[in-house]
């Protein structure tokens, strides 16, 4: 006789899951979009100034006020599914299910958090990422001469910083890479304070956050550096976050079983900066 434990529903076991893995792209979802869980590609115009959008004086001899221009860009969000489904003989023990159920959920959290960053499924661009992007508005610095000190390094994040900070909003400073995030916690010999630490001290970074992206889910394209993200200048358009969708039994074939969906996302950068990702190389 098997022990045939009776299911949970989906919803009673999604409200008790808590993932091993602390994912990173739910941190992302504030003013985020979501979409119709169906297949397609949505498309949408942008529109944003262009020339010099600065006031001038106008004079009592002025026939027409100095103008500005606006100019479109359109962008698309690819919208698709990724699935799998577990099955098990109605003739083994149900004991260990949920668990097998839960591991199976929490890479598929890893994976979605892959995509998410990179944009990229199977090693193919299906939408711009957060740290991966053809958006116009996301720039992608050029690598500077391999950095050596503490001090390098802290200009190096410091400059960006103050760029960043032109514009106002929330910021995250995403750091990736192993030899970067022991850079970044490493202690100054002078007043054995960590980087990290005299950085959140600064006034130009005490309303940062700090967020190591784990290097198992950072795109294959970068290596060690660097990321700020502005929130009010970013929005995350997305479908359906990992999930248990259905589960049931198949009487004919004598198992139970149990899908699991997810969908793809796309990062929209609403103006210039809104991201900046600064690859480094330290020696």
């Amino acid at each position: 006789m098997t022990n045939n434990i009776v299911f949970r529903s989906v919803e009673e076991f999604m409200t008790g899951y808590t993932p091993q893995y602390t994912p990173l792209m739910p941190l992302f979802l504030a003013g985020a979009r979501q979409h119709e869980a169906t297949v397609g590609e949505h498309k949408y115009r942008q529109m944003s100034a262009v020339g010099d959008l600065r006031s001038r004086v106008i004079t009592p001899k002025d026939t027409e006020i100095f103008q500005v221009g606006s100019a479109a860009s359109s962008k698309a969000f690819k919208k698709f599914f990724l699935g799998s489904q577990y099955i098990q003989s109605n003739l083994q023990s149900r004991e260990g299910y949920e668990d097998v159920v839960a591991e199976v959920l929490d890479e598929h959290f890893k994976q979605n958090d892959e995509i998410f960053l990179s944009g990229q499924v199977g090693g193919v661009q299906q939408n711009n990422g957060l740290l991966v992007s053809s958006d116009p508005n996301f720039q992608l610095r050029s690598a500077p001469s391999a950095i050596s000190t503490l001090d390098a390094l802290y200009s190096e994040i410091m400059g960006e910083a103050l760029t960043a900070n032109e514009t106002d909003g929330q910021k995250i400073l995403l750091y990736f890479g192993d030899t970067m995030a022991t850079r970044f916690n490493a202690l100054f010999t002078e007043t054995k304070t960590p980087l990290s630490a005299v950085l959140s001290e600064s006034d130009a970074m005490s309303q940062y956050d700090f967020i190591k992206v784990p290097t198992a889910q950072l795109p294959s394209s970068l290596t060690n550096g660097f990321a700020i993200v502005n929130m009010g200048k970013i929005q995350v358009n997305y479908m359906l976050l990992p999930e248990v969708n259905k589960q049931g039994t198949n009487d004919e074939k004598n198992y139970a079983w149990t899908n699991f969906l997810m969908g793809s996302s796309m990062v929209d950068v609403k103006s210039p900066g809104g991201i900046i990702v600064q690859p480094l190389t330290f020696s």
